[in-house]
């Protein structure tokens, strides 16, 4: 039994690391997403104002996310930032598309090789903030990542930002782990 529990531990952490999110004790919550979700509402540029730690934006500052629809009615996802290191920008572009039963838990993948990931809109007003949370289960622990995003590279009040975690700890999820995203000195055509 002990060597199955760290084994379990182990493939817990390397998934983590691999996919670049914290990792948790229990299974995924099940946390209602924004209902009457509407994609072409949410589409444009949403800057990154806080996250949890996420190992692919690591020495990124100046984050955003753009989102335009594809032809074939998906959605393109264009991640930017800045290297913080050497002043570079650095872009991922992926492809999300919507849940066909609920349109706000959206699936998103940045490679043919990767699995499509979570990308759940908890509630957005559409204009200046949004709560986004991606959730994956390993037999008892989970993985996750949550953003909060807003449509100013300032971000929003301090009660709106309280107001999203809350959100989430209502769930069980420790918001502890989020962090502001760095946006200070940065330009606007970073992203497109």
């Amino acid at each position: 039994m002990k060597n199955y529990l760290v084994s379990t531990i182990f493939f817990v952490i390397s998934v983590s690391l691999a996919t670049c999110q914290v990792p948790r004790w229990g299974r995924c919550p099940d946390i209602p997403v924004k209902q009457n979700f509407d994609a072409d509402r949410y589409l444009g540029k949403w800057y990154e104002n806080e996250k949890f730690f996420f190992l692919a934006e690591l020495g990124l500052k100046c984050i955003s996310a753009n989102y335009s629809l594809n032809n074939d009615g998906s959605i393109k996802v264009l991640n930017a930032g800045v290297n913080t290191r050497t002043g570079r920008p650095s872009e991922a572009v992926g492809r999300a598309t919507l849940g066909e039963t609920e349109p706000a838990k959206l699936s998103v993948k940045f490679s043919r090789f990767q699995p499509a990931g979570a990308y759940w809109v908890l509630d957005t007003d559409y204009d200046t903030y949004s709560l986004v949370w991606s959730c994956s289960d390993f037999y008892f622990a989970r993985t996750e990542i949550a953003w909060i995003l807003t449509r100013d590279r300032d971000g929003v009040d301090e009660a709106t930002t309280n107001r999203l975690k809350n959100i989430l700890q209502t769930y069980h999820v420790d918001t502890t782990s989020f962090r502001k995203t760095d946006q200070i000195g940065c330009t606007k055509n970073i992203g497109y």
